[in-house]
């Protein structure tokens, strides 16, 4: 071969071979080096081990989005124009059609993606997905929240939600709202750890709770719904029943005592109020009817009592018993006792007499003494005594038969 062919021959391979330098060059990610934000990797082309600066996907001055490569990652490399050094070009997997096959058969989280779609995802499945349609899906594990434009609807999945203010502590419930599992501050970890309660039965406890705190730490409102246990993650039972509650509510007053309302598991309610409080007004409206169906009523009052009825108040009972220490009054136009038998007085067992034939009887003995008083006297003209006392009989008889009228009551009217 003529040297110029051979001269030929050789630039052109050092040609090729400073081509080849600036190619990419596939590598593996072996050893990740957070710190120093570096990579030490494995080259193709190179049986030891290298270390690469990570490229992100964007860095700026103030903002940046940052992804930090795992152990076993592929990468390419190429040297730089203006530094005798390799830095990463890209990211590179061979694995994608069988990840999206493993989707589709729900064994792996990585969907096939469209044109103009966006999926992020953590080693720790701390997932993002950004959808065509408008679809934002998040999630953290197995926990997922997503916005749904597709179905105009947004949509929820974790075993516990909590919402907390920028003053609610971590050791105990206050400035906050739970819905779900119930989770209680840790016996000997309070301020760092949290952990579940379980039924008698094994299990989980659930509820719906919210309470909210003054600034210095102060209740204000309680409101439990469902499994009620309070924050050392003892259950709360009924004041009265001593069962486990379903409901709880407190309004606290602004010094001492609060207003309670308690529903126990069997749906005994209890509301109580240990406060201050001078008034309870309950305004139902003019046209609203109030039906109250009980066992039993008991009410007791440490004073006064009113009723006010506008028409009319009818009391049915098979046994009806009012008992005052004092006194016992009864006021009105009209009042009337209907029953077969009345009985008045501590022991009654006297009979009352009936005025109407009490004044018959009257009328009948007093007409008869007059009569024979009238006879008598005029047999026995005074001086005679019997005819003086027959006299004096007469008069006396007139006089009771004009206050003999008298003995009706105008007021009480009794029935036979």
């Amino acid at each position: 071969m003529p040297a110029s062919d051979l001269a030929q021959t050789e630039a052109r391979r050092h040609a090729e071979a400073g081509q080849r330098i600036r190619l990419p060059v596939r590598a593996v990610v072996k050893n990740v080096l957070p710190s120093l934000e570096a990579l030490d990797v494995q080259m193709a082309l190179d049986p030891g081990i290298s270390r690469v600066r990570v490229r992100h996907p964007y860095m700026g001055a103030n903002s940046w989005i940052r992804v930090m490569p795992e152990a076993g990652t592929e990468i390419f490399t190429q040297q730089r124009g203006d530094e005798v050094m390799n830095e990463i070009f890209g990211y590179y997997s061979t694995s994608g059609a069988l990840d999206v096959a493993s989707y589709q058969q729900e064994q792996l989280l990585y969907r096939d993606i469209i044109s103009g779609e966006m999926e992020l995802m953590s080693n720790g499945r701390a997932y993002i997905y950004l959808g065509e349609s408008g679809d934002l899906e998040t999630r953290g594990g197995t926990i997922r929240h997503e916005l749904l434009q597709s179905k105009l609807e947004l949509r929820s999945i974790a075993p516990t939600y909590v919402r907390k203010l920028h003053t609610s502590p971590p050791y105990t419930l206050a400035n906050e709202e739970r819905f779900g599992v119930v989770k209680r501050p840790d016996p000997v970890f309070r301020n760092t750890f949290q952990q579940y309660v379980t039924l008698p039965n094994t299990d989980f406890a659930v509820e719906h709770s919210r309470w909210l705190n003054t600034k210095a730490g102060l209740p204000i409102i309680e409101l439990q719904e469902g499994d009620v246990y309070d924050e050392f993650s003892s259950p709360v039972l009924q004041s009265s029943t001593n069962r486990s509650l379903r409901y709880q509510k407190k309004v606290y007053h602004k010094t001492v005592g609060e207003l309670t309302h308690q529903i126990d598991e069997d749906l005994n309610i209890l509301l109580a109020n240990t406060s201050t409080a001078t008034e309870t007004k309950v305004d139902l409206g003019k046209k609203n009817v109030l039906r109250i169906t009980a066992k039993d009523v008991k009410a007791t009052f440490l004073k006064t009592g009113s009723y006010n009825y506008a028409t009319s108040l009818t009391t049915t009972s098979p046994t009806t018993k009012f008992n005052a220490s004092s006194l016992f009054t009864v006021e009105g136009p009209k009042a009337h006792l209907k029953a077969p038998l009345v009985h008045c007085g501590t022991s009654p067992s006297i009979p009352l007499a009936l005025a109407t034939q009490t004044v018959t009887t009257f009328n009948i003995l007093i007409g008869a003494i007059q009569g024979l008083s009238s006879a008598l006297s005029g047999a026995f003209a005074p001086p005679n005594p019997v005819g003086v006392a027959a006299q004096a009989a007469n008069a006396a008889a007139s006089s009771a038969l004009a206050t003999v009228q008298q003995i009706p009551s105008k007021q009480v009217i009794a029935s036979g």
